[in-house]
């Protein structure tokens, strides 16, 4: 009788897809570490949010030229009353007079000029002054950020700031983000509220007559 040849089972080799197996954990792995080592490293980012209604009182400083400019507001106010009442005064009441004066007066701060022209229509038009000088912050860094000694008219606003009452409206042209994120940086030291405002290198500064951020750019 003749014997039954047994049929062995075809073996597979497992080898080569084992090693696939073992690179793609090992991938993984490492993965999982860089973006834990990642995430631990993550600064938390706040928020600044742009210019909004407020009841505190308005704090605004343009940076352009990578540079910080003051808007003196009181100031601003001061000189603008001390026209009009010269205006007035000039005019004896004839009011196309008075216009007509509006339309060419003219008042000037340390950095702008204002035109007071807009006022007619609500509005302070602000005029950089291209010889005035702003204020740089070169040699302070995230490191050395500290409000205890800040360079000229910077220090005298900052010791005059209330957290409770006060928020600083940056007006931020297109060259300046990084003098904006310093000085952002010294007012949150402060506790200080900020918002901003992103205006084109040849956009003007329009304020309303109470002090906010006027639409009609």
């Amino acid at each position: 009788m003749a014997r039954k040849r047994k049929k062995k089972a075809a073996s597979i080799n497992l080898d080569s897809f084992l090693d696939i197996m073992t690179c793609l954990v090992g991938v993984l792995v490492l993965i999982i570490i860089l973006t834990s080592i990642d995430a631990s490293q993550t600064k938390l980012l706040i928020p600044t949010p742009m210019a909004h209604e407020t009841t505190k009182r308005p704090v605004f400083i343009e940076c352009r030229g990578d540079m910080l400019y003051p808007i003196d507001l009181p100031e601003i106010r001061r000189k603008m009353d001390e026209e009009l009442s010269r205006i007035e005064k000039e005019s004896l009441g004839n009011k196309e007079k008075m216009i007509q004066m509006m339309s060419q007066a003219m008042i000037e701060t340390d950095y702008y000029k204002v035109d007071l022209s807009y006022a007619l229509a609500g509005q302070n038009l602000l005029i950089p002054k291209p010889e005035a000088a702003g204020l740089t912050l070169d040699n302070i860094t995230a490191s050395t950020m500290s409000i205890t000694a800040l360079p000229g008219w910077l220090d005298t606003l900052v010791k005059q700031l209330n957290p409770e009452e006060d928020i600083v409206t940056f007006l931020v042209r297109d060259d300046s983000f990084r003098v904006f994120k310093k000085a952002r940086g010294i007012a949150w030291l402060l506790n200080v509220e900020v918002s901003y405002e992103l205006l084109d290198m040849n956009d003007p500064i329009k304020l309303g007559l109470g002090g906010e951020v006027s639409l009609a750019q």
